[in-house]
């Protein structure tokens, strides 16, 4: 039976596989599916405009490209050195932008503080024994009051998705590369209730919505958004 450790690295394994085709397989560079984020990016401008954002597990930049359009600055960090150079070089006319490669359960190469921290498509992907030391880690990288917020699936149903459960509750899915190569990563579904409890004494103005943003019609274009404020 895999350890914790190594079922956090698969993940990170297969982002790193997924690189080159990710913009391609995740239609973000389809105009349609772009325009259909519209709204979302919209409100991810407003919330962090003027902040200094830490952004966890940025993958190809695309999310970090929207933020940046409004942040004071982003540090955009991914735990493999070919996602942030996807990214700097991506994103190279951004002032305002820095990526660092950095793993998300410690962030021990990032200096600073910040007044932001954002992720995109990133929660799902943390076992629920971590959950806890990833928000502890994050958080003690932030300022008092910093403004949080995370985008993920919810849960979704079609029909070449294999999924397991582990002895620690963990949801495990299968995924399939263009050149046929097979990978499984960790793939939960939180509940609003969950975040409830996790931000329960270090959190305020918790916010947990439902809504539906990307390629229209597609079961994976149901999403949450959670977002809070550090308490003081």
């Amino acid at each position: 039976m895999p350890s914790l450790q190594e079922n956090v690295a698969r993940v990170a394994d297969y982002y790193a596989a997924r690189a080159p085709e990710y913009h391609e397989t995740t239609g973000y560079s389809d105009d349609q599916t772009d325009a259909s984020y519209a709204a979302l990016k919209a409100k991810h401008q407003a919330a962090f405009r003027g902040l200094d954002v830490i952004e966890i597990a940025c993958g190809t930049g695309y999310w970090t490209g929207v933020i940046a359009q409004t942040a004071h600055s982003v540090v955009a960090t991914d735990i493999h050195a070919r996602l942030i150079e996807i990214t700097r070089q991506r994103l190279q006319a951004l002032q305002n932008v820095r990526c660092q490669v950095a793993d998300a359960y410690s962030l021990a190469t990032v200096e600073g503080t910040f007044s932001g921290a954002f992720a995109h498509y990133w929660w799902s992907h943390i076992p629920k024994a971590m959950r806890k030391t990833f928000l502890d880690t994050l958080h003690g990288k932030l300022r008092p009051g910093a403004f949080v917020s995370f985008t993920d699936n919810r849960e979704y149903h079609v029909d070449w998705v294999k999924r397991r459960v582990d002895e620690h509750g963990d949801i495990y899915e299968q995924r399939r590369l263009l050149d046929g190569s097979c990978f499984e990563t960790i793939k939960n579904f939180p509940t609003a209730a969950e975040f409830a409890e996790l931000l329960d004494g270090v959190a305020y103005d918790v916010t947990y919505v439902e809504h539906e943003a990307g390629p229209p019609g597609e079961p994976t274009s149901q999403l949450w958004t959670v977002s809070y404020r550090l308490q003081p």
